[in-house]
């Protein structure tokens, strides 16, 4: 790991000087982390007793991340679709004031369903 993320962790963990760190760093530390955390798994590999989980860990990932990206396009429309149509309406309770809202409901009734 990089020494300024270790500074970075070190410096949120004991709660030092915390006037001094702003919210853009937090994201850096965490983004920086995780890659970090790849490259170690990432480097796995080279070990002949876990280089077939590594391998099965980024065959499993890569699976995943196609079926989120599948998805995440047709929660996008829906949400659209429900956010369109009913931005409009009147009334006391309007189911679809904004996005996410739309978002939201649009999942719920997947999951209500059984699609999920």
């Amino acid at each position: 790991m990089h020494p300024l993320l270790n500074l970075l962790v070190l410096i949120t963990k004991f709660n030092c000087l915390s006037f001094l760190i702003q919210d853009w760093q937090l994201q850096i530390l965490s983004v920086g982390l995780l890659v970090s955390w790849v490259n170690l798994v990432l480097f796995y590999k080279i070990f002949p007793f876990l280089g077939m989980y590594v391998h099965m860990f980024i065959a499993t990932a890569q699976s995943f991340l196609g079926v989120v990206g599948v998805f995440y396009v047709w929660v996008v429309g829906f949400a659209l679709t429900y956010y369109m149509l009913l931005q409009n309406q009147v009334g006391a309770c309007v189911p679809h004031s904004n996005y996410s809202e739309s978002i939201e409901s649009w999942v719920l009734l997947s999951i209500y369903c059984g699609f999920i």
